[in-house]
């Protein structure tokens, strides 16, 4: 097969997924994230909580980068500071129900992805999708 007609097709489906993610976000108000971003809220939600030092430790970020980035999350409501009981100079950070949402907004957008394919496709193609996914993505 012409690679160039491989690659055309393979763009079709992504820009199907990409335009049904920004879908999911705006139809839930959701604020899109950077994959950066997105990266340090899956941290939080699996590592939590974790302080600012953890988070630019666990990333080797600039203690004032994560600052930014935690000012911005705590904005738009992803994330809330917890003043530690034992050290007052310590806030741990922890996510708000709309940060675990956004931390696996993957799952949605798949689950989303997948009630597409699922009303286009035979049942007999749905099984040959998931054999070459099963092959791509086992691939070494």
């Amino acid at each position: 097969m012409n690679k160039e007609i491989l690659r055309q097709s393979l763009n079709a489906f992504l820009k199907r997924y990409y335009d049904g993610s920004k879908e999911l976000y705006q139809r839930m108000d959701l604020p899109e994230l950077t994959q950066k971003q997105f990266k340090y809220l899956q941290a939080l939600d699996s590592d939590s909580p974790l302080t600012m030092t953890d988070l630019a430790d666990q990333f080797l970020l600039a203690k004032p980068t994560v600052t930014d980035m935690v000012n911005k999350f705590k904005k738009a409501g992803l994330i809330k500071r917890t003043r530690s009981k034992t050290d007052q100079r310590i806030y741990y950070l922890n996510l708000t129900p709309l940060g675990q949402t956004m931390a696996n907004t993957n799952t949605l957008e798949s689950e989303e992805l997948t009630k597409t394919i699922q009303s286009i496709l035979t049942e007999e193609e749905q099984h040959l999708l998931k054999k070459l996914f099963d092959k791509i993505g086992h691939r070494s």
